[in-house]
């Protein structure tokens, strides 16, 4: 009962308004921020189904012993049926230009050769397969760490421009360097 007594005494200090409106803003503004906090991060994967996501499938269906292995339709079936991103299917050239533009947060491609490199290992020679992801950080900070844990010792690197030619997808430089800028070229994954 003392510690409210005490409690009442000090708020009976404060008798002019600007003694009050300091009161009420020393309260507030704590309160504002951490309410902010709290929210901001309160379900940080809830919303990832509104994140678009280009998807390329190259892939070249093969046959193996008989059988018909495409698996690029497969992986492109298996993300239809579940929605953790907004994907969109779609070609190398609106996936490039949609990752610069910022239409995509980043893409997916699956080269022409995934299904053949997988199929390999029967042929006695197996090879490894990979996807590539390349994406644009300049969307934020988390964005361009979400696709990440998808490629284990995977290395950033820097996507030349959508227009310019390439004469394959691992021709780019490695970039180890970060800036702040608000528009910096695509990264690319492998």
């Amino acid at each position: 009962m003392r510690a409210f007594r005490l409690a009442r005494f000090e708020f009976v200090r404060f008798r002019t308004p600007l003694q009050r409106l300091a009161l009420v803003f020393v309260v507030l503004v704590p309160l504002l921020y951490g309410g902010l906090y709290l929210w901001s991060n309160w379900d940080p994967y809830g919303k990832l189904n509104q994140i678009p996501v280009a998807v390329v499938n190259d892939d070249k269906a093969v046959t193996v012993n008989g059988q018909r292995v495409a698996a690029g339709e497969l992986f492109v079936a298996e993300l239809k049926k579940d929605p953790i991103f907004d994907w969109h299917f779609t070609d190398d050239a609106d996936a490039a230009q949609g990752v610069h533009d910022t239409r995509y947060y980043f893409t997916i491609s699956v080269p022409r050769d995934f299904s053949a490199k997988l199929a390999s290992s029967a042929a006695g020679t197996p090879q490894r397969a990979g996807m590539l992801i390349t994406l644009d950080d300049a969307n934020g900070y988390i964005v361009g760490k979400m696709p990440k844990p998808c490629s284990p010792n995977s290395r950033t690197r820097s996507a030349p421009p959508p227009s310019a030619p390439t004469s394959s997808p691992f021709s780019a430089t490695c970039n180890d360097s970060t800036t702040d800028s608000p528009k910096r070229p695509p990264a690319r994954i492998n």
